[in-house]
């Protein structure tokens, strides 16, 4: 997992995005990829400073919990973990069937969550700008 300051990229997502710069490196050359990559970055920076601000496509996550922003050509799927953090599940070019691809993945979605869950409970991961809950605890407890 990647931490970021607004934003948790999770191993699928990362992999989503190495994809996306092979793919956009192979047909618009390596200048252009980069720049569409920034653009990624600053547009999920910017969705998971302030979430509440952009509309999300609920339609396609139905009551999930999960939220689906559209960022350049593709849609970011992520989880809100709070008002200014988001956990990324992945990138979807938009001409792919989201719902679908939704309901064949959530066993694996499920399990990014509840890894990143763990992480953060036990104090293995911790959100920019906030301690960890193990720095919390009186020595000698666990």
């Amino acid at each position: 997992m990647t931490v970021a300051k607004h934003y948790t990229l999770t191993d699928p997502a990362r992999e989503d995005l190495i994809e996306m710069v092979k793919f956009s490196e192979a047909k618009f050359g390596e200048r252009q990829a980069m720049k569409y990559m920034k653009a990624i970055h600053e547009g999920t920076e910017c969705i998971g400073k302030s979430q509440k601000r952009f509309q999300s496509r609920s339609e396609f996550s139905s009551e999930s919990g999960l939220s689906i922003y559209s960022i350049e050509k593709h849609y970011m799927l992520c989880l809100p973990i709070s008002d200014d953090h988001i956990l990324v599940l992945g990138y979807l070019g938009q001409e792919q069937d989201i719902p679908n691809i939704i309901r064949q993945n959530a066993p694996e979605i499920d399990h990014e969550i509840s890894r990143f869950m763990g992480k953060l409970e036990r104090g293995e991961v911790t959100l920019p700008g906030r301690a960890s809950r193990a720095a919390h605890r009186k020595p000698g407890r666990k």
